[in-house]
């Protein structure tokens, strides 16, 4: 925990969700052969621990940068890392694609193998309500063979969690059910016949784990046998669980509730704030993060509300990200008017096309890496049925730190495809304003700006913006006799410029 505070506060970084699973990953390492066994991460910015435990601390003072330690699972960094992965929902279908695999291949672990394979995904921020999450489960149910979920319950998503599935996890948190089952999962495995082979015990663990759950658990109903929830910080009563199920042979889920940004107060008490931060410094009982222009993001936040301050027929939606893409701020100020959908891009897209066919004027603000997962629904529901859904596309382009998982350079590709689509990009606060206002009026079909991971700049700050128009550009520097003309697209007309 300490090390990698330490580095967050110089480079920046992924912090609440690393200082959360400490003793979660020590465990899992400790139980497991990773090297051998199969480990799969959801979400993936929960690795860093792991990468510690595997060989890779000299990496760390360089943490996404050049040459250091990615930010997220890396397979070209490490052996370790099975997958490069930064978009939720992923692994326990990527897992159960491997538990087939090593089953085809005669590699699995079971009674008549035990060397061979073990398969764990560890879940964590809320992907596992991901539409993608629980098609994974749905499948898992089916396998027969040993093959482990381990769900981090933070309580938290990258923001406060949504939906359904996070209130069920809060209710029961919050039971005196649960209170009980911490003490009733630590004495679970003397209730283990003494010297008995945990092989081939899958019905007396059924009747075990029942006691170590409520009756009616989420996750039995997709046929994954569950266990928890169970302190994610009680690091002897995690390895006695973990060497416990290790080897039954059906599919289960381990429900570990954690504490995101565990250990130090400060990110235990904000760990919104403390996901993803920029560099701090810790002055006592003061944080200070560091601080630098106007952001895209803030400008787009601002304008944002401007617009639905004026228009009351715009709504708003994002998808975990209220933060991130400034929605929060319309979230505050707008909530009935406003939604956080949670991990699932898919659903929020037709969320926005189902308020789009009620004559309502949507908005959906989203991370460019993130739309890509919405590419269908962006075709099927909305451009095919001509609705004017608009997507407000942060960190477009490269984003620096965060790596391949998280660049945007797919959405002009995949959204110029869609009939009446009409693409901007803003290369500074006063045309993301105009941008938004034409997106207000545009009812043809789908449209979206993209900005990028940056600070607006000032250059044209105090030129009036003159209103977007279909197939026309404005003119930043004009000769009476050009010998070039110079077309850019966003903030690489200030490139363009220089």
């Amino acid at each position: 925990r300490f090390v990698i505070c330490e580095q967050v506060s110089r480079s920046g970084g992924h912090l609440a969700p690393n200082l959360g699973v400490v003793e979660l990953t020590i465990a899992l390492h400790y139980v497991f052969d990773f090297g051998h066994d199969r480990l799969l991460f959801d979400v993936g910015h929960q690795c860093y621990p792991h990468k510690l435990l595997t060989g890779r601390l000299p990496l760390l003072d360089k943490l996404r940068q050049r040459d250091g330690m990615a930010g997220f699972p890396e397979p070209r960094e490490s052996p370790y890392d099975l997958f490069s992965v930064g978009h939720a929902g992923t692994a326990i279908s990527t897992a159960v694609g491997m538990a087939r695999g090593d089953l085809l291949k005669g590699e699995a672990c079971s009674a008549d193998n035990p060397d061979g394979r073990h398969v764990v995904s560890l879940v964590g921020d809320a992907s596992i309500v991901n539409g993608v999450a629980l098609e994974g489960l749905n499948n898992a149910g089916t396998l027969d063979r040993q093959f482990l979920v381990v769900l981090n319950d933070n309580g938290m998503s990258i923001a406060n969690p949504q939906g359904a599935v996070a209130g069920y996890f809060d209710r029961l948190r919050a039971s005196s059910t649960y209170r009980s089952m911490k003490e009733t999962a630590k004495n679970v495995m003397a209730s283990l016949p003494g010297g008995a082979t945990l092989r081939g015990m899958s019905h007396r663990l059924s009747e075990i784990a029942k006691d170590a759950v409520c009756e009616d658990a989420w996750f039995e109903k997709f046929g994954l046998l569950t266990v928890g929830p169970v302190d994610g910080h009680d690091l002897p009563s995690l390895i006695d669980l973990l060497m416990m199920v290790k080897d039954i042979d059906r599919p289960m889920v381990l429900h570990t509730h954690t504490i995101k940004g565990k250990g130090f107060d400060f990110s235990e008490g904000d760990a919104t704030t403390f996901h993803s931060p920029k560099p701090f410094e810790v002055n006592g009982c003061r944080v200070e993060l560091k601080s630098s222009g106007r952001s895209f993001t803030a400008a787009f936040a601002d304008a944002m509300c401007e617009v639905m301050e004026r228009d009351d027929t715009v709504v708003a939606c994002t998808a975990a990200m209220p933060d991130g893409t400034g929605i929060k701020k319309a979230l505050d100020h707008f909530p009935d008017r406003t939604w956080d959908t949670g991990i699932c891009e898919s659903h929020a897209m037709d969320m926005m096309a189902g308020m789009a066919k009620t004559g309502l004027k949507p908005f959906f603000a989203v991370y460019s890496t993130f739309v890509q997962r919405a590419f269908d629904q962006a075709f099927q529901e909305v451009s095919l049925q001509q609705l004017p859904v608009r997507l407000c596309l942060d960190r477009a382009g490269l984003v620096g730190g965060d790596g391949a998982v998280h660049h945007g350079f797919c959405d002009v590709s995949i959204l110029r495809v869609l009939p009446d689509a009409a693409l901007m990009a803003a290369m500074d606060e006063p045309s993301l304003v105009a941008s938004l206002e034409f997106m207000r009026t545009y009812d043809q079909g789908l449209s979206a700006v993209r900005y990028p991971r940056d600070d607006v700049d000032q250059r044209f700050v105090d030129q009036p913006c003159p209103a977007f128009e279909i197939g026309r550009a404005r003119g930043l520097r004009v000769h009476d006799s050009p010998d070039v003309a110079i077309l850019g697209f966003g903030v690489m007309t200030l490139t363009a410029m220089d």
